[in-house]
């Protein structure tokens, strides 16, 4: 049985590929923004739903929002720079799914949306 794909999986296989381009076609200096999103996703999980992790099936819509408003509340940051880098990559891996899901395609795999 495969496991299931989680938000926070993705992100440390997000951040694991970054490394990698460092020097190829990403700057050092991207990284730690990167980190720093995925402890904010991280910290938020565990505020809202007293989880370690979340599945792709569990992320709606209504997460985004409730995540924005963590950010903007109770990190206290700036919406544009950072709705326009994490929340967007965390919109999008929820609409793959979402899409994944309908078409009865693996929501658990991401690839399966590129093809």
């Amino acid at each position: 049985m495969a496991t299931q794909t989680t938000l926070l999986k993705l992100f440390d296989r997000h951040i694991e590929g970054m490394k990698q381009r460092i020097g190829v076609d990403r700057s050092p200096r991207t990284l730690p923004n990167h980190i720093y999103a995925r402890g904010a996703v991280a910290e938020f999980i565990k505020k809202k739903f007293n989880a370690s992790d979340l599945a792709f099936g569990q992320l709606s819509e209504q997460f985004i929002r409730d995540f924005q408003d963590f950010v903007l509340q109770d990190k206290g940051l700036a919406v544009d720079g950072f709705k326009n880098k994490i929340l967007s990559k965390i919109m999008a891996f929820t609409m793959i799914q979402l899409i994944n899901k309908l078409n009865n395609r693996n929501i658990n795999n991401l690839k399966t949306s590129i093809d």
